[in-house]
């Protein structure tokens, strides 16, 4: 009888880390600014919200259309300046290609770092890519931005400034 129990224990247990496991395949992960920096954490500005999208399958232009309405967490914001649209997705082996309305033209400096940071960590954790380039056109067909990066472009954590060990 003890056996019975245990091993009824067991195949709960096990169909329990199941089900865990099947959700987590239906979720996506967007990366989002944080609204007020936090110092001396590593998503002291660039945060991962987890969403279950309505349909999944990995169709990068309808996640990213998800990732443009903005994050559902009040305390993060889209990067980007209001307006922007993604007008092309292209996908070719390990490498993204994404570009934008000209909107994103207005961010510079840090701001464009950032708003890049944040797109490409998604379209990261969403694809198998290594590379990925976001490039914008302006009114006279011009390409004003074309950034391309890789999953090592980006430190999100500067532990520069943290006083040495006293070892």
């Amino acid at each position: 009888m003890k056996r019975a129990i245990a091993l009824l224990l067991l195949t709960a247990l096990i169909l329990c880390g199941c089900a865990f496991r099947g959700s987590d395949e239906d979720t996506v992960t967007f990366y989002y600014l944080r609204g007020e920096i936090q110092y001396g954490s590593d998503d002291g500005v660039i945060v991962p919200e987890k969403r279950e999208p309505a349909v999944t399958g990995g169709d990068l232009s309808y996640l990213l259309s998800l990732y443009l309405k903005g994050p559902t967490d009040v305390a993060l914001k889209l990067p980007l300046p209001a307006g922007t649209r993604l007008t092309e997705v292209q996908s070719e082996g390990t490498a993204v290609t994404l570009t934008f309305s000209q909107e994103l033209a207005r961010l510079e400096g840090m701001d464009l770092s950032i708003a890049c940071a944040c797109i490409s960590y998604t379209c990261f954790s969403l694809t198998e890519a290594e590379t990925v380039t976001i490039l914008t056109l302006s009114d006279d067909g011009e390409t004003p931005i074309s950034v391309t990066v890789t999953r090592e472009s980006f430190l999100l954590y500067d532990d520069t400034t943290r006083e040495a060990d006293a070892s």
